[in-house]
């Protein structure tokens, strides 16, 4: 796979993966899991500290570093969404 179509094994995972549960009847129903993910850092880019810098914009605009992920992968995608289309 070239470079940017290859997913990792979390990915895949989260994609593909269903959780049967059982509500309040009793009856079964596939949970969907893609309300999380957990990211890696590439090597290449630790020495940009994303993790660090994350941390104090968070601090510095009292918001979790969760919310400003989210924030930057809903900004990312509606970015690239709207130039596909």
């Amino acid at each position: 796979m070239g470079r940017g179509t290859r997913r990792c094994r979390i990915c895949e995972m989260l994609l593909k993966c269903r959780e049967k549960t059982l509500d309040t009847e009793g009856e079964d129903v596939a949970k969907e899991l893609l309300d999380k993910i957990s990211i890696y850092v590439p090597k290449s880019k630790l020495d940009q500290r994303p993790v660090e810098r994350l941390m104090k914009l968070a601090e510095a605009k009292d918001r979790s570093v969760n919310y400003l992920v989210v924030e930057a992968i809903v900004e990312y995608l509606a970015r690239e969404e709207k130039r596909k289309n």
